[in-house]
């Protein structure tokens, strides 16, 4: 009997110290850092705030499946060229085939037709060309010594490069106010595919027409194609014609309303097929910055539903009580202890719908345990809900990735501007050191500075904002990682992932309410 007891209660003693230990040993190693979400005056709500607001309750008639913002962050008018040579116009179908016929008689390379050639309206000669993918519009350009516009140069031309702190940029290429004229008929293929000619309301002061209507048009892009411009098919065309708006797709996708212009740098009046150009010369100040029109619900816009969305705006920002929230990512030796854990095997902090026989363990499990400190990867969103749930927290919710981003963006601009011209013992002073002497850095600045490395640039993070696209349920990844370019690592950079995925590039922060 008393080995009986002895064995209870041993077993007992083993199953506490795997419900408490693990976990103990994780928390203190998370170094949480303290955040308060800032309330937004009502009274300072900008104009694109309240195009937002007034547009929202037809948020949810919008596929926003593929939709990304165009962020301040990177945008540098270094980048551009001192003068640019623009069509001025949408390349036209008549200008495609006759490029396709030469470009057939020159080389042997295959380049598709438009899809929509033959169509009643599309097929007029003189509308722009659509239904090509990236690959065939890059052609185009390079094969006439010109090249499609980079992201920053499609937008400078869509400002005319006039913006002044004094005068905002833009929300559409032509003014800040949408004008429903661009769309002047209640047919969608009229409003996309009518000539350039006909269209007397979308012209910068530039001259340059269609940029925010007609087509999407496909820009230079590194990774995936990407299309700005707005176009005759969305609806919601107040929110889905903002310059802001960029739309990503696959490699070889041919899209019915996304077309395309090019730009030269250097003036060219001819094809080598015998069209005639015609072209805007555009002059750009490079050492005045690229302005960006002042919003804080913009970054909400390709996720958030109409509900959401008002309750920002009743709110603004809505002061939170004060949260801690990891400060890096969820790491390998973190994870270990979770799996560990009796409990966690036992599914005792599991989502309620999780997928039944569902194993926690990440794959290549044993090779990421090689590198304990580095974040946990080929985890999928059950897994790291369990994980916050194991540990008496949460995921974040997409908005408050993003106002804690927004906190440290600032908070980063401010620190480099300080080291740029602060001296070290005024900075010392403001960091309230002993000695004024500026060599030793705060706890919280080097928070700050862990932080650039993994909310933008570690892996991408799992939050608990989920969106119904297409009756499916992706929830919302926000940050670039690793595996992409510099231009994701940006606040309003997201995927839509099936919970079910698992991948290298995506890992998970945890946030606490107590």
């Amino acid at each position: 009997m008393k080995t009986l007891t002895c064995t209870f209660f041993f077993s007992l003693f083993l199953l506490m110290a795997g419900y408490f230990f693990p976990k103990a040993l994780v928390r203190v190693t998370l170094s949480p850092v303290m955040f308060n979400a800032q309330e937004l005056p009502l009274e300072n709500v900008s104009a694109l705030d309240s195009l937002i607001m007034v547009q929202g309750q037809s948020i949810n008639k919008l596929d926003r499946s593929n939709w990304s913002i165009i962020s301040s962050v990177g945008m540098k008018s270094a980048d551009l060229p001192d003068t640019l040579w623009v069509d001025r116009c949408e390349v036209t179908q008549q200008a495609y085939r006759g490029f396709l016929a030469w470009h057939g008689a020159q080389t042997k390379e295959k380049l598709p037709s438009s899809l929509l050639e033959d169509h009643r309206i599309a097929g007029l000669a003189e509308a722009p060309v659509a239904g090509i993918p990236y690959r065939s519009a890059n052609a185009f350009c390079h094969n006439l010594g010109g090249r499609l516009p980079t992201l920053w140069e499609f937008y400078a031309i869509s400002q005319d490069t006039d913006s002044t702190p004094e005068k905002p940029a833009r929300l559409y290429a032509y003014g800040d106010q949408y004008e429903p004229k661009v769309r002047a008929f209640s047919e969608p293929w009229l409003n996309t595919f009518s000539p350039c000619h006909q269209h007397r309301v979308d012209i910068t002061q530039s001259k340059i027409a269609n940029l925010s209507s007609g087509v999407s048009e496909w820009v230079d892009s590194s990774r995936s194609p990407v299309a700005l411009g707005g176009n005759g098919f969305d609806p919601v065309p107040e929110l889905s014609t903002l310059t802001l708006i960029k739309r990503e797709f696959a490699l070889e996708q041919s899209v019915n309303y996304v077309g395309f212009r090019c730009v030269y740098d250097q003036p060219l009046k001819v094809t080598p097929w015998s069209d005639s150009l015609d072209t805007v010369k555009l002059t750009f100040d490079r050492d005045k910055p690229l302005l960006f029109p002042d919003s804080k619900f913009i970054a909400y816009l390709p996720t958030i539903d109409e509900k959401g969305l008002q309750t920002l705006f009743n709110q603004g920002y809505q002061k939170m009580s004060t949260r801690w929230f990891t400060e890096k990512e969820i790491t390998v030796n973190q994870y270990q202890k979770f799996l560990l854990d009796p409990f966690v095997r036992l599914k005792f902090y599991a989502n309620d719908k999780e997928p039944r026989k569902l194993s926690y363990v990440p794959e290549n499990w044993q090779d990421q345990l090689r590198t304990p400190d580095k974040p946990v990867r080929f985890v999928d969103w059950w897994s790291a809900y369990a994980f916050a749930n194991w540990l008496g927290g949460r995921l974040l919710t997409e908005r408050e990735w993003l106002a804690i981003a927004d906190q440290y963006i600032v908070k980063r601009r401010f620190e480099s501007a300080l080291n740029d011209w602060v001296p070290d013992k005024a900075r010392g002073m403001l960091n309230g050191q002993e000695g004024l002497n500026g060599e030793e850095i705060p706890k919280q600045s080097m928070q700050w500075q862990a932080l650039s490395q993994s909310l933008l640039k570690g892996v991408s993070e799992w939050t608990k904002t989920g969106q119904l696209q297409a009756g499916v349920v992706k929830f919302v990844v926000k940050g670039g990682n690793f595996m992409l370019p510099a231009e994701t690592q940006t606040p309003s950079f997201s995927l839509y992932l099936s919970p079910d995925h698992r991948s290298a590039y995506t890992g998970f922060r945890v946030i606490f309410d107590d």
